[in-house]
Order: C-alpha cells, then structure tokens, then sequence
C-alpha cells in the first residue's frame, strides 16, 4: 500500500508544479500584452499609435520653412522728373558761356532782354519748353530766314508768356541753343543758371 500512495503523492506534486507554471506564464503573456496594446505601430508610418485622450506622439519631422514674404516697396519715392542719379543739382548758379563773336545777334538779344528787365538767373525745367514756347510766339508772325527767339528760354521756368521775342539767323539762334543747351545738359531740372556772355 506505500507504495501506490507515493506514486499518487508524486503525481500530485507533478500537477500542481505544472499548473503553477503555466498560471504564471499565462499571467506574463497578458501583462505584456496589456503594457503593448496601444503601441503598436501604425501599418502606414511606422509610428507609435496614439493613445485614446493622449496627446500626439512626438516625431522629429521638421515643419517646412514658409516663403519668405515680398519686400513691400510701400517706402519707395516716386521718381522726379528731371531729377535722376545721372544728373547734377548744386545750390548756386552755374555758368554758360556763350560767344559774342560766334553768336552775335543770340547774344545781343540776351543783354537786351535782361536790360529790360528779364532775369539773368534762370532754372532748367525741360518738360514746359514745349508749352511755354507756344505760349511766348503765339501772335508772332514768323520770317523767312529768321528764327523768332526767346529770353527767357523755353525750357526755363521763368520762360513762356510775355518773354521777350527778337528775330534772330537761323544759323546764330541754333548755334546759341545747342551751345547753351549742350552745357546744361548733365543737370537736373530745377537748377539755376546765368548765361555769361564771352569775346
């Protein structure tokens, strides 16, 4: 009789090793599972899923730098007429020389004009020439031969209505104008101006 007993005793013991075992394996296996269940990674990225009520999970991926805006060009200044970084202003009155001897009767018609009472300063305003030359011949009968010149000149501020008109050669009234305007040519509208008669 002991010795079926023992058999029994050991197949007990046996039993009760082996349910103790897998109780604690199976306890291992569900703890893991339960620690895993939200981290699984996403079929598509590979990231970390996110937890329900959780926040984002935290990647290293950079945010695209945006465009850098446009330049506002609400400082810029409109540009002057007349006045541009190729041309000369200077405070005081700069000097034209024209010929007596080359241009005799141009410049006998400035001291005239000056003598009745015409400024001998004058200021570049290029864009009126136009207006103020019809403004200043306008019941001036023309001559053959002849230009009808002014003083003050066309292009000046002072010029148009009520200039002095004299009849001046063709020839001495365009060479005076290209020589005057020749010399004033690297300033800027608005600069002052004294034509200074020369032998």
């Amino acid at each position: 009789m002991r010795k079926p007993r023992a058999a029994l005793n050991a197949v007990a013991v046996i039993f009760v090793a082996v349910a103790v075992a897998g109780c604690a394996s199976g306890d291992t296996n569900q703890g893991v599972m339960h620690r895993g269940r939200h981290h699984h990674p996403h079929p598509a990225t590979g990231a970390p899923s996110q937890k329900p009520g959780g926040k984002p999970p935290r990647t290293d991926a950079k945010k695209p730098a945006g465009r850098p805006s446009p330049v506002s060009s609400t400082n810029q200044k409109p540009p002057v007429a007349g006045l541009d970084d190729s041309c000369t202003l200077v405070h005081h009155p700069v000097r034209v020389e024209l010929s007596i001897s080359e241009y005799p009767r141009s410049t006998w018609h400035i001291r005239r004009a000056i003598r009745r009472g015409e400024p001998s300063v004058l200021h570049i305003d290029r864009e009126v020439a136009d207006q103020h030359r019809d403004d200043s011949l306008a019941g001036i009968p023309t001559r053959d031969g002849m230009d009808r010149d002014e003083y003050p000149l066309a292009f000046t501020k002072e010029g148009g209505d009520g200039a002095d008109i004299a009849y001046v050669p063709y020839s001495d009234n365009r060479g005076s104008g290209s020589s005057v305007g020749g010399q004033l040519r690297p300033y800027c509208d608005g600069q002052a101006f004294r034509i200074k008669l020369t032998p």
